[in-house]
């Protein structure tokens, strides 16, 4: 088995291996922070999409409550068209 230069006692291959083995954990880092950004980017848009959802659940109640408070006004006091 040859070993590596400077006496270090490691085979060439194994100097290999381990240099593949931490590039790939960096790239696998990088991935994941990669990923856990756009999970954060994604989270922002739902928590936007889910605001605007319960705002126009609200508007929605607040427009039947009324068209039924103008039917009741219709009832007591009928429209006069011009």
């Amino acid at each position: 088995m040859r070993m590596a230069e400077g006496g270090g006692g490691q085979p060439v291959n194994g100097l290999t291996f381990s240099g593949d083995i931490v590039l790939y954990l960096l790239g696998l880092a990088a991935t994941w922070g990669a990923v856990m950004w756009r999970i954060q980017e994604l989270e922002k848009k739902v928590d936007k999409h889910n605001n605007l959802v319960e705002r126009m659940y609200k508007i929605e109640e607040r427009a039947k409550r009324n068209e039924a408070r103008i039917k009741e006004l219709e009832a007591l006091h009928p429209r006069v068209d011009e």
